[in-house]
C-alpha cells in the first residue's frame, strides 16, 4: 500500500502525537542542557519531593490535565510550560504534516520545527544556541537532501556553506570593531538552517529575522540613534538583542510560506518602487 493512500486524519493523529513525545524530550532539553545534566540518567523527577516521575505520569499533555496540574505524591504544582511546549511541539510537527502530507519531508521538516522550538526557548533563557542541537540538526539536514525528502543534496551543501559564511562574516566583523555581533550558536545555526532551506532561502530567512528583530526591537533602534545624535544624555545599557528566536521564527515563515512572503514581497517592492519614481519625476519634472 502506497503511503499516500492511507487516511490523512491518520497522518495528523500520528504527527501530532509523535511531536508532542519530542517535545517532551524537548523540556528535557531545555531543563538539563543548561545544567550540563545528562540527558538520560537519571529519570525525570518532581523538583519539589524528589520522588521518579512515572512512566504513566509522563505521557505529554494528558498526563498534566489527568493529574490537575500537580505532582502525584507531594501535590506541588507542575510548571505549565512543560505541557505548553509539548502541545506546542506537536503542533508544528501537526503543520508539517499539513505542508507535505505522507512524505519523508514531513518527518525531517517536523524534527526541525520542534529543535526550533527548543533552540528559541533555550536562546530565551540562556542566551545560547547549544551545538548540541545545531550539529545533529545539520546531519539530519543533510541526511534528508541524500534521500531526497527535502533539497537536492548540492543545494543544501549550498545553502549550509551560505549560512556558515554569512554568520562567520558577521561575526568577523564584531572581532574586528571589538563588539560582539554573532556568538559561535548562531553561526552553527546558519550552518543547520541552511541544509534546510538552500542557499537563496536562507538569505531570504535572514532577511525576515532580521525585519522581525527590528520591528520588536524598534524602541531600542530609535535610542541608539538618538544616543548616536546626542539628542538624549541619559546613559542607558544596550543589552544585546536575543537573536536566535527571531532565526527560529524566520525559518518556520519560510518553511511554510516562503514562496508566497516572496512573492507578495516583491509584487509589494514594485509597486512601492513606481509610486515612488513616479512621485520624483513630478516633483523634478
Amino acid at each position: 500500500m502506497a503511503w499516500d493512500s492511507l487516511p490523512n486524519a491518520l497522518l495528523y493523529l500520528w504527527s501530532a502525537v509523535f511531536g508532542a513525545v519530542l517535545g517532551s524530550f524537548g523540556n528535557v532539553l531545555i531543563y538539563r542542557l543548561p545544567r550540563e545534566q545528562s540527558l538520560i540518567k537519571p529519570a525525570s523527577r518532581c523538583p519539589h519531593c524528589g520522588h521518579r516521575v512515572r512512566a504513566f505520569d509522563n505521557i505529554p499533555v494528558i498526563s498534566y490535565l489527568i493529574l490537575r496540574g500537580r505532582c502525584r505524591d507531594c501535590g506541588a504544582p507542575i510548571a505549565v510550560r512543560y505541557p505548553l511546549i509539548e502541545l506546542a511541539s506537536g503542533l508544528l510537527f501537526l503543520g508539517a504534516a499539513i505542508g507535505f502530507g505522507w512524505s519523508l519531508a514531513t518527518l525531517f521538516y517536523g524534527l526541525l520545527l520542534v529543535a526550533l522550538l527548543v533552540l528559541s526557548i533555550i536562546d530565551i533563557e540562556e542566551q545560547w544556541l547549544p551545538w548540541v542541537i545545531t550539529f545533529p540538526m545539520t546531519a539530519i539536514g543533510l541526511l534528508g537532501s541524500a534521500l531526497g525528502a527535502t533539497l537536492p543534496f548540492i543545494d543544501s551543501l549550498i545553502g549550509a556553506a551560505s549560512g556558515l559564511a554569512f554568520f562567520g562574516f558577521v561575526a568577523l566583523l564584531g572581532f574586528i570593531v571589538k563588539r560582539e555581533t554573532m556568538g559561535g550558536g548562531d553561526i552553527v545555526f546558519g550552518l543547520m538552517a541552511g541544509t534546510f532551506l538552500g542557499w537563496e532561502m536562507t538569505f531570504f530567512m535572514i532577511f525576515l529575522a532580521c525585519l522581525l528583530g527590528l520591528v520588536v526591537n524598534f524602541h531600542l533602534v530609535i535610542f541608539v540613534i538618538l544616543r548616536f545624535l546626542k539628542l538624549v544624555r541619559r546613559e542607558r545599557e544596550i543589552k544585546p538583542i536575543i537573536f536566535g528566536p527571531f532565526l527560529s521564527v524566520g525559518t518556520a515563515l519560510v518553511i511554510f510560506w516562503g514562496d508566497e512572503i516572496l512573492s507578495v514581497g516583491t509584487t509589494l517592492a514594485l509597486i512601492a518602487g513606481d509610486k515612488i519614481a513616479a512621485l520624483l519625476f513630478k516633483i523634478f519634472w
